[in-house]
């Protein structure tokens, strides 16, 4: 992956934005030490997309779920909307704010 992807982009603003909290930081440092940067920093965007988006508690942020309805359950329709949205945008699926990333997208159109 080049330094342009997307998708990488979008993960290390994660990083970067989750590693501003100290305990959540010292988390991530933590699991580097046995897992590789690219699952990290999915973990990263999970968290922060939780904190930006604000699901409910049994809702996932659209960096978890799959593009396909059939393969989530119920009540995660809304983030497969919402990840599908994004996706067809060409926004990444990880980017820390996916509903500001999404209007602006479609505001530049």
């Amino acid at each position: 992956m080049t330094e342009t992807n997307p998708d990488i982009l979008a993960l290390r603003e994660c990083m970067a934005l989750a590693c501003r909290e100290p305990d959540r930081k010292q988390r991530l440092e933590s699991m580097l030490q046995d897992r590789d940067w690219f699952t990290v920093a999915r973990f990263a965007s999970y968290h922060v997309q939780g904190r930006t988006l604000g699901p409910r508690p049994w809702e996932r942020p659209p960096c978890a779920v799959s593009d396909d309805f059939a393969k989530e359950p119920h009540n995660q329709r809304a983030a497969v909307k919402l990840r599908q949205k994004v996706l067809a945008a060409g926004v990444s699926r990880y980017h820390p704010d996916p509903m500001a990333a999404l209007r602006l997208a479609l505001a530049k159109r």
